[in-house]
């Protein structure tokens, strides 16, 4: 549960600090435009890892993934997964489905959650609009 929350922290996070104070949007990421799996990356067949219990959880890793970024001042650097999944969930979120590539091991475990709790923080915000 905690982790999940700090997920939904880290989401929301990432929304609200790309509005300024008068609700203007403003990102330092203008978008991804390519993304390489390198050789470190887990496999579809590896999906799942048995416990010690004998029980069967999907790898929670990002391991291997790297994604080309264009940033607003229109330099563009490879990011590793990791590092982009905290700083703009959303917007990795969003590509990785965009581009099919959301059913792979590094995507699966968190790409559904990260866009069903954006939908529900946006909706949350819409309801509260006079």
């Amino acid at each position: 549960m905690v982790i999940r929350e700090y997920a939904a922290n880290v989401i929301a996070e990432s929304m609200y600090s790309q509005v300024d104070p008068d609700e203007k949007r403003y990102q330092l990421l203008d978008h991804i435009t390519d993304h390489r799996k390198g050789c470190h990356a887990i496999e579809l067949d590896d999906l799942c890892v048995k416990t010690k219990s004998g029980k069967k959880r999907m790898w929670q890793t990002t391991a291997g993934w790297d994604l080309l970024v264009q940033w607003k001042n229109g330099s563009k650097e490879c990011v590793p997964l990791k590092i982009l999944k905290n700083s703009n969930p959303i917007e990795v979120a969003e590509y990785a489905k965009s581009r099919g590539i959301d059913n792979q091991p590094a995507f699966v475990w968190w790409v559904p959650y990260t866009l069903r709790r954006r939908d529900s923080i946006v909706a949350s915000q819409l309801e509260s609009l006079p």
